[in-house]
């Protein structure tokens, strides 16, 4: 090997070790980075500043998307507990939005049959406004728009988590206990379609929440009419009932 060689062989491991050393510095301080905020979103929490807490959890996902994966798992567990915080504070357009994206990131995981458990339970995780739901002989004690918005937000998670047992159904690895799960929320479907939707009255526009004579009513798609069909989510359960029976021999 000449000079020449030599001096260009020197000068590319030189640019490689500019490299390497560039690409661990990058990386350290990526997790330096997502480490420090997530760090002062915890000591946050602990004060009990969960609104300073939760507005630095964006920038948190937004690191993990572009050092992680656009789709990354790591940012389910924010997205949940951010929805969870949602619902207690009666804020449940956030907290559908936030679970409809962590729907979205689960569905394209390797591995979605856990995340899929878990998004069911958070799902079930509802608004605690009692006097809400009481009803005699089908009109609703309390008729406004806030317990609209619960009574509609129910229905609407319930049907969630039911659609998602579906999918978990398909890929069980304990298939008895999870038809039975499905079986369950098929009813409970039904029960809070119901409640919301009440008689068999239909107007075709976009959703739009009120009240006639204290009886909660939708106007909504063709889409959501079937949604909001009681027998759609009693048939489901009738069907998974029989499942159970013909595939373990279970009476029901």
């Amino acid at each position: 090997m000449n000079s020449r060689q030599l001096e260009h062989a020197v000068q590319v491991l030189l640019l490689c070790s500019l490299l390497l050393v560039s690409s661990l510095a990058s990386a350290q301080w990526k997790f330096s980075r997502i480490e420090t905020l997530s760090d002062e979103a915890n000591r946050l929490k602990e004060r009990g500043l969960f609104v300073s807490a939760y507005e630095l959890y964006p920038e948190i996902m937004h690191q993990i998307r572009i050092h992680e994966g656009l789709f990354s798992e790591k940012q389910l567990p924010m997205l949940m507990e951010m929805a969870a915080w949602h619902v207690l504070r009666s804020e449940l357009e956030e907290a559908d939005l936030l679970l409809h994206r962590a729907e979205f990131y689960v569905g394209r995981s390797t591995n979605p049959l856990i995340h899929y458990r878990t998004l069911v339970v958070q799902r079930l995780t509802l608004p605690d406004e009692q006097h809400c739901f009481e009803i005699e002989k089908d009109k609703f004690f309390n008729p406004s728009m806030a317990c609209d918005e619960q009574r509609y937000y129910r229905a609407e998670s319930v049907i969630a988590a039911t659609e998602i047992m579906i999918k978990v159904v398909e890929i069980s690895d304990n298939r008895r206990a999870d038809l039975t799960t499905l079986a369950g929320l098929a009813e409970y479907a039904a029960f809070c379609v119901y409640e919301v939707y009440g008689a068999s009255r239909v107007d075709v526009s976009d959703v739009t929440f009120g009240t006639q004579t204290n009886i909660i009513f939708l106007t909504h798609t063709n889409q959501l009419q079937q949604k909001y069909r009681v027998e759609k989510w009693s048939r489901l359960q009738r069907r998974t009932l029989a499942q159970l029976e013909n595939e373990f021999e279970q009476e029901v």
